[in-house]
């Protein structure tokens, strides 16, 4: 009796174990496709579901020239790889060419444009978070054609 009990305890920790190993292999990464968030607060740069804005973000808009002046920075648990797909995915269909993409360890930057606009997206894993920024500048090289 005593066999058939430790046998049967071993076989629930062991299955158990092996499902607690299995889960904390894949913590943080997905290979579902993120959505984009409902209501962007830039409308042709979208985030991703589930990422919030952080208070340092700050933007304007001159009214004489409609030039956008955006530096906003958002967080949300996602890892950077398919947050890096998500902007290559979902920025052209806003309109935006990509430039340019560089790798820095853990930090991606991706540069866009369009129109007489540039965008550079810079995304970050944290510690607890991915950090994101998108930055909208007038274009150093002047209106396009």
């Amino acid at each position: 009796m005593r066999r058939l009990i430790a046998v049967a305890l071993l076989a629930v920790v062991g299955v158990g174990g092996l499902g607690l190993g299995m889960t904390g292999c894949t913590q943080g990464v997905s290979s579902a496709a993120l959505i984009p968030a409902v209501s962007p607060p830039v409308a042709d740069v979208p985030i991703p579901a589930g990422f919030y804005m952080a208070s340092e973000s700050r933007s304007s808009v001159t009214p004489a020239t409609s030039l956008r002046f955006v530096d906003h920075y958002y967080k949300g648990s996602d890892s950077y790889m398919p947050v890096v797909r998500f902007y290559r995915d979902q920025l052209p269909a806003k309109g935006w060419t990509l430039v340019s993409q560089q790798q820095i360890g853990d930090k991606v930057v991706l540069n866009y444009t369009k129109g007489s606009e540039d965008l550079t997206i810079t995304i970050d894993e944290g510690v607890r978070h991915t950090h994101v920024n998108a930055r909208i500048v007038p274009s150093s090289r002047g209106p396009a054609k």
